[in-house]
């Protein structure tokens, strides 16, 4: 897949988190580009996952800045973060479980029209939510499957109806993270499949953090390598895989068998 070469959409300017002693972030410069797919990669405790809850915001930063459309967005909340179209998945499914499939999604379709929020916003009709959730579910491939209790479906189901939530608050930016994490082989080209489809479909920016190494070069169209909090490399999948020091630090034997 070749990177599109558009606008910014966000942009981490010296990003730092200390915990302690421990130096997790240590000035990241990251911009994401309109309409690709960048994906993460690095070993574990490499800070991915909080350099992600930065920018959703449950994280505060130790310094540097975000910028969202050309916005700085440093100091919003992560509910604030999520209305203006910052959406995410977690490491750990979470989803409810005692729920259908569509009652799943239109829960996320019906976040931001919630009663509370009339005076700020115009709540959709119900039929228009109803519509907007079953297209969804349509889009993640579990259209058959739409009134099927979320406990009764597989780990990979599962993370497709996670994913269908993060779609559902019209994200602008999807951050995934780990989105393969414990499913089966199968499991994972299927989800890849499905993520390489809607990402062509819907248009959309998506950030992913992955362990899979078959998983992150098949889908992105840019690769960031994180090494002990900071971004080591950042190319197209082909300079990242030919990168001598990325070889070394990071790429040299890693298997799936690794993650």
């Amino acid at each position: 897949m070749s990177a599109p070469s558009g606008s910014i959409v966000l942009e981490a300017r010296g990003i730092a988190k200390q915990f302690g002693g421990l130096k997790a972030l240590d000035n990241v410069d990251l911009k994401v580009i309109q309409g690709e797919c960048l994906a993460i990669i690095g070993p574990n405790g490499a800070g991915k996952t909080t350099f992600f809850n930065i920018l959703t915001g449950l994280l505060r930063e130790s310094a540097g800045r975000i910028l969202f459309e050309g916005v700085d967005i440093t100091d919003y909340a992560p509910h604030r973060r999520a209305a203006i179209g910052i959406s995410r998945t977690m490491q750990i499914t979470s989803i409810f479980p005692q729920l259908s499939v569509f009652d799943n999604v239109l829960i996320g379709v019906q976040g931001p029209h919630a009663p509370w929020k009339a005076l700020r916003l115009k709540a959709l009709p119900v039929d228009e939510m109803r519509r907007r959730a079953a297209e969804i579910v349509e889009l993640v491939g579990l259209g058959d499957n739409a009134d099927v209790i979320c406990a009764n479906l597989s780990h990979g189901d599962q993370r497709l109806v996670e994913i269908a939530l993060a779609l559902s608050v019209e994200a602008k930016l999807l951050l995934l993270d780990e989105p393969t994490a414990g499913l089966s082989i199968t499991e994972t080209r299927y989800i890849t499949s499905r993520l390489r489809d809607i990402w062509q479909r819907k248009k959309l920016t998506i950030v992913i953090v992955e362990h899979d190494m078959e998983v992150a070069l098949g889908l992105a169209t840019r690769v960031a390598v994180f090494h002990q909090g900071a971004c080591l490399a950042i190319g197209e999948p082909k300079a990242i895989m030919a990168d001598e020091v990325v070889n070394r630090v990071y790429l040299k034997g890693h298997t799936r068998a690794d993650t």
